[in-house]
């Protein structure tokens, strides 16, 4: 699984994987919108201060789009079957991971994996929380964190 750079934002860095007629637009929608996601998820989570001082240039999230499911034993827990999306949890070291495996056709809007992209981010930044703050939020995987995610991809993204 070759993963070739496309960019880097203040808070990302966006790879795909090679060759792919799928995966290299995909990437460019996720890179045109990927600090506006993670801007309206801070707001709703009401943690703009805490989650721009855990990530930026120094920690950034790698976001991986490929074009087959093999990064799935990388992960614990592995992630549902057939799950398209997943994420390494929260790491202050700079390789918090999500892994997105866009849809085949085209036909496809972006919308739909900004979507997934957005649930992953909300696990990764709950995990944050909850590691900053025992008593605030809500480890990976939790039925809270995925309704937070809901929530936030519920409405118009961006």
């Amino acid at each position: 699984m070759p993963l070739q750079f496309l960019t880097r934002t203040t808070n990302f860095v966006i790879q795909f994987e090679k060759p792919s007629f799928v995966a290299y637009p995909r990437a460019q929608a996720i890179a045109a919108t990927c600090e506006n996601d993670l801007d309206l998820l801070a707001t709703t989570l009401g943690r703009q201060a805490a989650i721009a001082a855990a990530f930026g240039p120094g920690n950034p999230i790698t976001i991986n789009l490929l074009n087959s499911t093999e990064w799935a034993p990388l992960l614990d827990p592995p992630p549902a079957n057939g799950s398209r999306a997943a994420n390494t949890g929260y790491h202050a070291d700079g390789t918090s991971t999500v892994y997105i495996q866009p849809p085949l056709s085209v036909a496809v809007p972006d919308a739909v994996l900004r979507a997934l992209l957005v649930m992953e981010l909300a696990e990764v930044l709950n995990e944050q929380i909850s590691k900053e703050n025992a008593s605030w939020g809500f480890p990976r995987g939790t039925s809270m964190s995925g309704s937070i995610s809901a929530s936030r991809t519920a409405q118009p993204l961006g």
